[in-house]
């Protein structure tokens, strides 16, 4: 049996809904549906799998591209729809969007590309309701995504340790405890996650 475990930091979006947001981009995007899952990620069997996944669980999947060619993509699970695959079951039962697996091209990085998504995102979450609760999560050790969550809205909100258990090609488990007054480690004197923070 496999057994994996993980740490994740929770922010809670806490802005107004985001308007006019990348108006000025010479970017275009699109919400994915099966068919622009192809279009985008064609070559890439792996990402075209599971997006494909994703499609059909009801997830609100992002791309920022040029032409074809992808460039951020970023995932959100809303009220109605299964939580994010790396997460316990029960958060279904918050009633909330979660922005989950987003990746920006390398050569793409530091220009403001995970930024509009999360925007678009949570626009989109708000399009689907008046006030929604809006959540996202990431590794203490990835510091510009930390960074960027923070300058969009977010704030921390708490601490989410995950144990999962499964067999490849059968199933998985997984279980979480939410520590939800948890304090973040501190930016400038982080370490990746090992049981405890160091201040």
């Amino acid at each position: 049996m496999l057994i994996e475990r993980a740490c994740y930091l929770v922010y809670r979006y806490t802005g107004q809904c985001p308007s006019m947001v990348g108006s000025a981009r010479d970017i275009d995007w699109t919400f994915l549906r099966e068919r622009y899952v192809s279009l985008f990620f064609h070559g890439d069997k792996k990402r075209e799998r599971v997006f494909r996944k994703f499609v059909r669980k009801d997830f609100i999947g992002l791309v920022l591209h040029r032409g074809d060619e992808w460039i951020t993509y970023a995932w959100m699970s809303t009220p109605t729809s299964p939580p994010p695959v790396h997460l316990p079951a029960w958060v279904a039962k918050l009633g909330a969007n979660w922005v989950f697996y987003c990746s920006t091209k390398p050569q793409y990085r530091n220009q403001g590309y995970y930024k509009l998504a999360m925007r678009l995102l949570v626009e989109q979450a708000f399009q689907l309701e008046p006030d929604p609760t809006v959540y996202i999560d990431t590794d203490a050790s990835n510091i510009p995504s930390r960074r960027a969550i923070l300058s969009v809205g977010f704030q921390p909100a708490g601490v989410l340790q995950c144990t999962r258990y499964g067999v490849p090609g059968i199933g998985y488990l997984t279980l979480g405890k939410w520590q939800r007054e948890a304090d973040h480690p501190n930016l400038e004197t982080h370490n990746a996650y090992t049981g405890s923070w160091r201040r």
